[in-house]
This record gives structure tokens, C-alpha cells and sequence, in this order.
């Protein structure tokens, strides 16, 4: 949800023996668009997450927004 809107799917898991949650994609709905306002809120949205869930790490997989991957891998 961005702005009371679905926007898309996120597929997180906590890895089984590390301290990381592993996010394995980031799924768009057709019609948005990955702008950096969306990139900055999934990502605060999957920190919360990870501290909820007791993790310091997150990893992410490679079904990422085209546009994302190489911030989002680095990060």
C-alpha cells in the first residue's frame, strides 16, 4: 500500500540460520510505476520489518524492479 493505494507484492522470508531477512522480490502492479518515492518506502517499510522480526540484515533477490536492483543490491 503506498498512499491508500496497492501498489504491489512483497516476498520476504527470515533465513533459517542467519540474522537476515531475505526478501526474494519486489513485485509491481502493472500499472505503477518504480519511482524513488516507492523504492524509499518499501525500503523503510522492510527495516520495520526486519526489526520486528529480530534481524539486522536484509538480503534481496534478483526479482527486483528493473530500475532498483543495482541500489537495492548494494544497499
Amino acid at each position: 500500500m503506498h498512499d491508500d493505494r496497492l501498489v504491489g507484492k512483497i516476498s520476504p522470508r527470515v533465513g533459517q540460520k542467519r540474522d537476515t531477512l531475505v526478501v526474494e522480490g519486489i513485485h509491481r502492479e502493472p500499472d505503477v510505476k518504480p519511482t524513488a518515492v516507492l523504492r524509499k518506502a518499501d525500503v523503510a517499510e522492510l527495516q520495520d520489518l526486519a526489526a520486528f522480526r529480530g534481524v539486522r540484515n536484509i538480503e534481496y533477490g534478483q526479482a527486483l524492479p528493473e530500475s532498483w536492483r543495482a541500489q537495492l543490491l548494494t544497499s
